[in-house]
């Protein structure tokens, strides 16, 4: 954990967690208590210390009593209360609803398919002004360092990229933590992932994640 946070501190621009992508030879329990969480939810997580994080997941994903997070993590019960009740007032609730995992898949094709024709203005139908755009490339690839908000600056975000040749040779819909995702390949490798969070209600995208590191990516497609 202590080692994590260093990297971390260290950091050059937006840290994002790292994608689940399944592969062909993962264990299926594995599989399915990774998929269980979305991206979004994923970095949401990011935001708490080792000791709530390790709380909140156990408490909301498994429902562990706090008998069980005492014993688990050596705390007493009123401790894990505490830690349970400080994560949940930073994190707040999810948004992963029936809803949500119906129409992510929509949005998210939707999103896809006009950038793999450069329709840029079609894209940006799909974002918000509160719309947020957040890259990681660790340092070792070109990628924005800070947050990207607007319209009119998520389009000249795209449309930047795009005139640029920097979506590779293709643009493949993959399923990432159970959700709708694009792989960008160049070359025959992958060169990025990006990740959309989706709103159920206005059917826009809140949040997008590109992830260009490439120590978080698969090896092979």
């Amino acid at each position: 954990m202590k080692s994590a946070a260093k990297k971390k501190e260290v950091y050059v621009g937006t840290w994002l967690p790292e994608p689940f992508y399944k592969a062909e030879n993962e264990p299926l329990d594995h599989i399915k208590r990774q998929e269980e969480m979305s991206y979004a939810y994923l970095v949401m997580l990011e935001v708490l210390s080792p000791l709530e994080r390790v709380v909140y997941v156990l408490r909301e994903s498994y429902s562990f009593s706090y008998k069980d997070l005492s014993e688990t993590i050596g705390k007493t019960e009123a401790n894990c209360r505490q830690l349970y009740s400080r994560a949940h007032r930073k994190i707040g609730r999810t948004h992963i609803s029936e809803a949500k995992n119906t129409v992510q898949p929509i949005v998210a094709e939707q999103f896809i398919q006009a950038l793999k024709q450069g329709n840029i203005s079609e894209l940006v139908k799909l974002v918000t002004e509160d719309t947020v755009i957040q890259t990681d490339g660790g340092g070792k690839t070109r990628a924005a360092t800070r947050s990207i908000s607007g319209i009119q600056r998520i389009f000249a975000f795209f449309k930047g990229i795009w005139s640029k040749g920097s979506f590779g040779d293709e643009q493949v819909p993959i399923k990432v933590n159970d959700e709708v995702a694009m792989m960008v390949v160049e070359n025959a490798a992958p060169k990025a992932i990006w990740l959309f969070d989706v709103n159920p209600d206005t059917r826009t995208v809140m949040h997008i994640y590109g992830v260009l590191n490439p120590d978080k990516l698969p090896k092979i497609i």
